[in-house]
């Protein structure tokens, strides 16, 4: 193996394993929302909509270096957040 591939077998590595608990791969037949498609639905700033990638409640898929969220997720990450309100509105009564 020489030098180059080593050192380019380690950075995917590392980068592999930095990017695990955020990005999973979609299937080929989901819709990916960009960034922006999705602040605009959820009514979210920049700032909160990476907030909720980092806390690990809304999954990110990379291609390049743009992100996106698939349909499913979405629908997953506002079923969740209904839950959660559904369940303080319950406590309050």
């Amino acid at each position: 193996m020489s030098p180059l591939s080593a050192s380019n077998e380690y950075f995917r590595a590392r980068f592999e394993t930095a990017r695990l608990d955020i990005v999973r791969a979609p299937t080929f037949t989901e819709r990916l929302n960009d960034v922006l498609a999705v602040r605009e639905r959820l009514g979210i700033s920049h700032g909160t909509f990476y907030a909720e990638v980092r806390a690990g409640r809304l999954p990110v898929t990379k291609i390049g270096a743009r992100s996106f969220v698939s349909e499913s997720d979405l629908l997953a990450y506002l079923n969740a957040s209904r839950q959660y309100v559904s369940s303080k509105i319950g406590e309050a009564a």
